[in-house]
């Protein structure tokens, strides 16, 4: 549902481009900044609730406790 907002944003985008030229690349950039940044911080707060459920195990310091 997200990827179709972002392609809505895209379209209305490029309509505001045409109707008002060179004035609108400004809030373009920004939309498209604002759509990056939000993606990033998505993708971060997935990776943060992954490494809860199954963190990263340290592969030499568990062979090391397993010999010992």
């Amino acid at each position: 549902m997200t990827f179709g907002f972002t392609i809505l944003s895209i379209v209305l985008c490029g309509i505001f481009l045409l109707l008002f030229g060179n004035a609108s690349l400004a809030i373009i950039f920004g939309v498209g900044l604002g759509v990056l940044f939000r993606c990033l911080y998505l993708l971060n707060e997935i990776n943060d609730k992954l490494s809860k459920i199954n963190p990263k195990t340290d592969r030499v310091q568990e062979e090391n406790e397993n010999n010992a």
